[in-house]
């Protein structure tokens, strides 16, 4: 719904009660004002007369402001509490320590601390012998690929260009 002054609301709901309370009559009239393309819809109209009705007041119903509740300072201070003395402990269980959801926390711990988890990957050590397998699986492979491509020319050779037949330009 566009945004329409308090007057323009005035207006609205004065012709809505002229039209017995009918949102296409409504239309209709507002259509002669605000012109074919700018009137406000039926759904606007029916929006604003509903508003209207329930609350007496032509303007905005205010929006809903969103209370952090779980998020609060005091939480938040508790959080970060218990990261700084144990910056290894699970969401999960830093949860039932603090007495606070898992989400909670995760929201707590990614938005007001920013900080961003991670899983610790466990590798293998590396043994003295490791660069030497390394290196003769690396020659291994190249010489493979260079016998694979020796073979291929060979037979190109054999065939005399015979292997062209097959490939269509």
């Amino acid at each position: 719904m566009n945004r329409y002054t308090i007057e323009q609301h005035l207006e609205i709901i004065r012709i809505y009660d002229q039209n017995s309370c009918s949102v296409r009559r409504t239309y209709r009239a507002l259509r002669e004002i605000y012109g074919q393309r700018n009137p406000p819809t039926e759904r606007s109209i029916y929006r604003l007369a509903e508003n209207f009705g329930h609350t007496g007041s032509l303007s905005n119903k205010s929006t809903h402001v969103h209370r952090r509740g779980a998020q609060s300072e005091v939480n938040i201070a508790a959080v970060s509490q218990s990261v700084r003395d144990d910056p290894n402990l699970s969401i999960p269980r830093r949860s039932q320590e603090l007495g606070l959801s898992q989400t909670t926390t995760w929201i707590i711990l990614y938005q007001d601390l920013h900080l961003k988890p991670y899983k610790v990957q466990i590798t293998q050590e590396l043994k003295a012998n490791d660069h030497h397998l390394r290196q003769n699986f690396a020659n291994w492979a190249l010489e493979r690929v260079v016998a694979n491509w020796v073979f291929r020319m060979h037979s190109v050779r054999q065939s005399r260009g015979e292997h062209l037949n097959d490939i269509i330009f």
